[in-house]
């Protein structure tokens, strides 16, 4: 009985682990962003073929150590987080999650002639 118990306490640790929440303020102060508390969240599945657009957006996350293609085809959550003190003005910190791991990510301006750089 002790041994079920266990096993199912492992199991429900493992379970809420899989799908937790990285201390992304953490993260983000880590990097020395000011940053709204307020984000948004999107669940997005990374696809199994990159077309061009992915494999661009890939080069910039192996700048900053992350590699999406190994994560093709499973789901993902991104936060998108409001940065005020970028030196090229406002833009958005978008940090890729994967069960509970950040996985990737960049720092985009909100203008149209804008720029997108590595999450770091």
């Amino acid at each position: 009985m002790k041994k079920l118990i266990i096993l199912f306490a492992l199991s429900s640790i493992l379970i809420l682990s899989a799908f937790s929440k990285p201390d992304l303020p953490a993260f983000l102060s880590s990097l020395g962003y000011e940053f709204s508390e307020n984000y948004t969240e999107k669940t997005f599945t990374i696809p199994i073929e990159f077309d061009m657009v992915y494999n661009n957006y890939n080069e910039i996350q192996k700048e900053a150590g992350y590699d999406l293609s190994l994560y093709k085809g499973k789901e993902c959550v991104m936060y998108t987080y409001e940065i005020y003190n970028h030196p090229f003005g406002k833009c958005n910190a978008n940090i890729i999650v994967y069960k509970g791991e950040i996985i990737g990510g960049d720092i985009s301006s909100v203008n149209l002639d804008g720029f997108m750089t590595p999450l770091q």
